[in-house]
Order: C-alpha cells, then sequence, then structure tokens
C-alpha cells in the first residue's frame, strides 16, 4: 500500500494546478516603411565633411560637370582637395596636425577642359566603390562628381601605393587632372 501510495502523490505532483493554456504567438515586429533615400556611402558622408570645412556647396544631381578628389594623409595629418570644372582647378588645403584654418591654396583659369573630363563616364561608373589596399600609414582619396546630371563618389584607401589593376586605373585617370595652382 505504501508503494501505491507514493506513485499517486508523485502522479498527483506532476499534474498542474490549473489547465495550461496554449501559447500564444508573438506578435510581429510592424514592418518598417520602405526608405526612399540611400543611405549615404562612406565617401558621400566624408565628401560632405570637406565640402562644409571648406566652405563648398555639396554637389547636387542635375548641375554641370565637376570632379573633387580629396586626398588625405594619415600620418602627416593633411588633407587636399582638387577641384575640377571645365575651365578651372581649384586647390584647398588644411593641416589637420597644426591648428589653423583650411586655405585655398590657388586657382588655375584653363583654356581647356582637363584630360580627366575625358574619363568622367569611367568614374561615374564606379560610383559607389570602396576599395581598400592594405599598407601601414598610407591615406585615402575621396571621389566626389557630377557627371551628365548624375552624382558620384567613391573612396580608396592607400590608392597611390596599391598594385591592384583597379588602383592603377584609378591612379591613371586621376593622373589626368594635369597641373594643379602653386601655392600662392
Amino acid at each position: 500500500m505504501k508503494a501505491l501510495t507514493s506513485v499517486v502523490l508523485l502522479a498527483a505532483a506532476c499534474q498542474p494546478a490549473e489547465p495550461r493554456r496554449p501559447l500564444e504567438p508573438i506578435p510581429a515586429a510592424p514592418a518598417a516603411a520602405p526608405s526612399t533615400a540611400a543611405e549615404p556611402t562612406f565617401a558621400q558622408t566624408q565628401a560632405d565633411k570637406f565640402n562644409s570645412v571648406f566652405g563648398l556647396t555639396p554637389l547636387v544631381s542635375g548641375g554641370p560637370d565637376e570632379l573633387r578628389v580629396w586626398s588625405m594623409e594619415y600620418l602627416a595629418g593633411h588633407t587636399r582637395g582638387i577641384i575640377v570644372a571645365p575651365s578651372r582647378i581649384t586647390v584647398h588645403e588644411v593641416q589637420d596636425a597644426k591648428p589653423g584654418r583650411p586655405r585655398r591654396v590657388g586657382v588655375l583659369e584653363t583654356a581647356q577642359p582637363s584630360p580627366v573630363f575625358r574619363k568622367m563616364d569611367y568614374l561615374a561608373s564606379l560610383d559607389g566603390a570602396e576599395w581598400f589596399c592594405p599598407v601601414v600609414d598610407g591615406g585615402a582619396l575621396i571621389v566626389d562628381g557630377l557627371h551628365n546630371g548624375r552624382h558620384f563618389s567613391l573612396s580608396a584607401t592607400n590608392a597611390w601605393d596599391c598594385e591592384a589593376e583597379k588602383m592603377k586605373s584609378l591612379n591613371e585617370v586621376l593622373g589626368l587632372i594635369g597641373d594643379l595652382p602653386e601655392a600662392r
């Protein structure tokens, strides 16, 4: 009888005190509204910062062809911006490692558009590219431009020290900018 009582007590202990309810499904999170604007790329974000620092109006789709190339040397703390318009090349720079204000280095009026304008289709085709070449020290290029009314931007880290074909091609195209104005 003692064994039977133990089994009955054990069975009673295993019964829930109240009936279990079925689990309710967890409600789904509300769907996010679709975004109408793409998130800015690293290159766009950096270009916007440089435009702000140097007091330039950001490039927007629909404007005339223009190319802005920002180069940053990490350890030297030097940033240079080359703004290429069809009849003018302007150079801006700032030495980040030393206190000081950004300055316009010079302006070069040109009779003919820079040869780099012949390669704008190529540069525009790289829109959104973010290339990286692992080099100690180094720097980065931010290319921001307008071509046929369309805005494009890309970034290339350590582009001038890299053996990758895509970096060599980019350096070759940017080398077409030509003569730069001398510092005043």
